[in-house]
């Protein structure tokens, strides 16, 4: 109800204290949401001249277009807009290949695009980036490549809108002073999610003025984006005198869930105290489904949905885009009507399955070079060796044959070529599941993942990958059925239409922020998955914000749900012993199950390969293998004789 209390202090404001709707200003984040409240307005209050609801980026720039206008000046152009020929994407892309000379796929693009954000919009300085944990390597080069070409070319980005627009506040302070007069009384939706740069323009703005604020902490999920939701928390030292209004009665979802939700965001210490209640009658809303492997997940999911009443709607809701590929892959093939929020295709443009195509044609056509150039490193070959093929593999039908010519190979190196050699043609009689399971055992593709598990991956993600392959690979006979309908499945999400109206939804947790089903479905409750690897990792390290965020980004996917609420945990993931996510038990009142120690943390084995730990009583561990069950050794010995190596 935070939206309508927002519309309707302002028709209040509007029609019984006499205000002029243009001298009201409510921004918010998303063109989304400031259509939604003009609408809502309008519908409520019909009478009434709807006020001015804009993004702040919508109203920075028109902020720079005021400046433009009074000082003569030429804007620079938005590198986004529809006639810019380079686009932002490209521009980053570019960069990144000049100093990395490699080729930065779309997931990596989202990070480098997030962090260039959340650097502008914490208003980090170049000399303080070291004190932040970025995951593109050589990101302060990067990003000052993509300032500078900018400036030198006359082009700005989003966030350089609201930069600006500070400028100048900063540099005209006439021009600031005449939008405090228009603008007497400003509002501020989602204030949760105001990033310092943001924060720091609205503050100027209501300097001497009013100013409204309605927001969630708890629900505050873009920190990536930049946004501080201590800010909010920070709101009566920062504006001496505010009131703090707390809006505790839950209108949207059943008793159980609200209490239990409640309970479940009283874990974090980062937040105002707050007693949520609900009116409605009790009953069983929520349901743990505990299955035996990641891949059953789907299936139940049909289930699920067929059972649902005739007029009931329903949000699959998933930490990533990708989870919802086999899901898609099912409701296509049988022909069920749903709506894929804000989907992406990214990830067929994983390196994952890149792999898994390029062992494909190679075992088609074994002379087939750019196949050969993807995976080659990943086989443990040298980039000497893919140089050399690289030169002369006109010459010969088999990349492989050609490489065993290299002179002084040495003697293990040329046994695994012959290995690789031999084993590939095998996989074009394969059924496509069979084959990727082969890919992994038999050609070594399991040891390089799990060597990358160390490296900037978790053992959990790059698992997940290919449990959403091997779903999807399941329902066909052969490998060529199974790349087409790859292909068919990134078309059919790339071009996926706005479905609207539909029962059935599939949607991020982040996008499904502010929308409300009947029934939710959870995906992927995990340990490494949901809550991530790196957040548990950051809070047994001291460092609680990046796992408050997680809480923060369970409790929304928990609200959503109206009537009924099912979480999916799976005790195996691709073969794995998975474990079980500590959201499960704190959401449902019991003894939480967080590993403690060594407990659930994942390894990998010389002997015995990847695998889980179980307990740990003093120097023993007890840990589950993929392939040999539960051993039990001593760490210290283990570790100090480098046969194992603790992946998260």
């Amino acid at each position: 109800g935070k939206t309508t209390v927002m519309v309707s202090r302002l028709a209040r404001m509007i029609g019984e204290n006499g205000i002029e709707p243009q001298q009201l200003l409510t921004m918010t984040f998303s063109r989304e949401a400031a259509r939604d409240m003009a609408m809502r307005f309008h519908a409520l209050f019909p009478e009434l001249a709807v006020p001015r609801f804009s993004t702040i980026h919508s109203f920075c720039h028109f902020v720079l277009r005021q400046y433009a206008v009074a000082y003569r000046r030429q804007l620079p152009r938005n590198i986004e807009a529809e006639d810019t020929a380079l686009k932002r994407s490209v521009l980053l892309r570019r960069i990144y290949q000049n100093f990395h000379q490699d080729y930065l796929g779309d997931d990596a693009l989202d990070i480098l695009s997030s962090e260039i954000s959340f650097i502008k919009n914490r208003m980090i300085r170049p000399e303080d980036f070291s004190a932040f944990h970025f995951e593109t390597q050589g990101l302060d080069t990067i990003f000052q490549e993509y300032e500078n070409f900018k400036r030198n070319n006359g082009l700005m980005d989003f966030d350089d809108m609201l930069s600006i627009c500070l400028e100048i506040f900063d540099k005209c302070p006439q021009l600031l002073s005449s939008l405090c007069r228009q603008f007497p009384y400003i509002s501020v939706d989602e204030a949760q999610d105001t990033s310092p740069l943001q924060h720091k323009i609205i503050q100027r703005l209501a300097d001497k003025g009013s100013l409204f604020m309605v927001g969630d902490e708890d629900q505050s999920i873009y920190s990536f984006r930049g946004a501080c939701p201590e800010l909010l928390l920070d709101f009566p030292r920062l504006y001496p005198g505010a009131k703090i209004l707390k809006m505790e009665q839950n209108f949207r979802s059943a008793r159980e869930i609200v209490e239990s939700a409640d309970r479940f965001i009283r874990q974090n210490k980062h937040r105002y105290d707050k007693n949520m209640y609900c009116d409605k009658p009790d009953g069983d809303c929520i349901y743990d489904m505990e299955l035996d492997d990641y891949r059953s997940q789907y299936g139940q999911v049909l289930t699920l949905l067929d059972a649902l009443p005739p007029k009931d709607s329903a949000a699959v809701l998933y930490r990533n885009n990708e989870s919802a590929v086999p899901l898609i892959d099912l409701l296509d093939k049988k022909g069920i009507p749903f709506y894929a929020r804000e989907h992406r295709a990214s990830f067929f443009s994983h390196f994952v399955v890149r792999d898994m195509l390029s062992f494909f044609r190679l075992s088609r056509c074994p002379n087939d070079i750019e196949a050969f150039r993807n995976i080659y490193y990943k086989l443990y070959l040298s980039r000497k060796i893919y140089q050399y093929a690289e030169r002369h593999y006109t010459e010969y039908d088999n990349i492989f044959d050609l490489v065993l010519t290299v002179r002084m190979l040495p003697k293990y190196t040329a046994q695994r070529i012959r290995d690789i050699r031999d084993r590939l043609p095998k996989l074009c009689g394969m059924r496509p599941l069979r084959a990727i399971s082969y890919i992994e055992d038999s050609l070594g593709y399991h040891d390089f993942l799990s060597s990358r598990a160390d490296n900037g991956f978790t053992a959990e993600t790059l698992q997940q990958k290919l449990n959403i392959l091997k779903s999807v690979a399941a329902g066909y006979d052969t490998i060529d059925s199974f790349v087409s309908r790859l292909q068919e499945l990134e078309q059919l999400i790339g071009k996926s239409k706005d479905r609207t109206g539909m029962r059935i939804t599939l949607s991020t947790i982040h996008s499904a922020k502010g929308q409300e089903f009947d029934h939710v479905i959870l995906l992927d409750l995990i340990e490494g998955i949901f809550p991530g690897a790196d957040a548990v990792k950051e809070k047994n390290s001291g460092n609680p914000f990046p796992y408050e965020e997680e809480v923060r980004l369970f409790y929304v996917a928990a609200t959503r749900a109206k009537k009924r609420l099912y979480l999916m945990e799976a005790r195996k993931i691709n073969g794995c012993p998975a474990y079980p996510s500590r959201f499960l038990s704190h959401l449902l009142g019991e003894m939480p199950q967080e590993p403690s120690g060594m407990e659930g943390r994942r390894i990998y084995h010389s002997t015995y390969r990847n695998g889980v730990i179980l307990s740990q009583e003093g120097d023993t561990i007890t840990a589950e293998f993929e392939l040999f069950g539960q051993r039990s050794f001593s760490l210290s010995y283990c570790m100090e004789h480098g046969v194992i190596k603790i992946m998260n």
